[in-house]
């Protein structure tokens, strides 16, 4: 068997080296993957949770779950019976918000937020008064705004 001079051993070495890089990037690659996927299920726990609270605000709390239906038989409603609306929408429309965003900076999966999407927007529809938007539209981000311009777009 013939023995390996300097240059040979040199060139063992570098394939040796590039195997292992490789190896650690396949590695690197594996564990970005896996955290993207962790941080899009948290994400996505989140909004559970959140829409949970907001489920439980309205089954347990028979004033708000009667200011919502006033609301949307389109009844007059006290200035109090509207202020409680408008936060309870707010709340509504920031956990849009936030799952818009997230699915933005791809921290919540575009299955989820399609879910979520199509859920929030069938909401908005039925309980938020349109008239309202152009005086809340500002206090929204661009993006986020312009979705909701295309969502009230299409439900006409």
């Amino acid at each position: 068997m013939k023995k390996l001079d300097l240059a040979s051993w040199a060139a063992v070495s570098d394939i040796l080296g590039t195997v292992a890089v490789v190896i650690s990037l396949v590695f690197v690659a594996h564990s970005v993957n896996k955290n993207t996927a962790e941080l899009q299920a948290d994400n996505d726990n989140l909004m559970y949770e959140l829409q949970d609270a907001s489920s439980d605000s309205i089954s347990t709390n028979r004033e708000l779950a009667s200011i919502v239906l006033k609301i949307r038989r389109k009844e007059d409603v006290s200035d109090v019976e509207t202020l409680q609306f408008e936060e309870y929408i707010t709340r509504k429309l920031n956990r849009w918000e936030l799952a818009f965003n997230r699915n933005k900076e791809e921290l919540l999966s575009d299955e989820a937020f399609a879910v979520w999407d199509k859920s929030y927007s069938q909401s908005f529809i039925v309980d938020f008064p349109n008239e309202w938007w152009p005086n809340w539209r500002d206090y929204y981000g661009d993006d986020f705004a312009s979705h909701i311009d295309a969502v009230l777009e299409r439900a006409k």
